[in-house]
C-alpha cells in the first residue's frame, strides 16, 4: 500500500484537529467483490432500522487496489448478521482482510460474507 497510514488517528488528542469527518455513508454493496481491510471499531447492540431493531458493527474499511493503493472509508456501519458476528470478535484486534461476497442461504436471501484472502491478496494489502 502507499506510504500514507490508512489507520492514522482522527482523535483530537493525537491529531491536533478537534473535528471529525462525517461518516462515509457507504453501504455494503459498494464493497461487493472488492478486497477490503476492515478495522472493527465498536459493537452497537441496538440500532433502529425501518425493519426494526438490529445489531451492528461500526468499522473503517480500506478498499485495496491491485496497484497496492487503498481508499479509506471511515465510520461505515455493517448490519449484516454474518459480518456482525465475525467482526465484533475483532474489535480491538488486528484488521480483517478479505474479499466481500454473497453466499446462498436456505432462506433465499444471500448472506454477505468475507472470502479468505489469497497470498496475492495479502501481498497487495502489505
Amino acid at each position: 500500500m502507499s506510504d500514507a497510514d490508512p489507520f492514522e488517528s482522527t482523535d483530537e488528542a493525537t491529531s491536533g484537529d478537534p473535528f471529525a469527518a462525517p461518516p462515509s455513508g457507504e453501504k455494503i454493496d459498494s464493497f461487493l467483490g472488492k478486497l477490503v481491510l476492515i478495522t472493527a471499531l465498536r459493537y452497537n447492540p441496538v440500532i433502529e432500522t425501518k425493519f426494526g431493531e438490529k445489531d451492528g458493527v461500526d468499522v473503517d474499511v480500506v478498499v485495496v487496489e491491485k496497484d497496492g493503493k487503498g481508499k479509506l472509508y471511515e465510520g461505515v456501519s455493517f448490519l449484516q448478521a454474518s459480518l456482525v458476528g465475525k467482526l465484533k470478535k475483532t474489535i480491538g484486534g488486528k484488521p480483517t482482510l478479505g474479499r466481500v461476497y454473497q453466499r446462498p442461504t436456505d432462506k433465499g436471501n444471500p448472506a454477505w460474507d468475507l472470502e479468505q484472502p489469497t497470498e496475492a491478496d495479502k501481498a497487495a494489502a502489505r
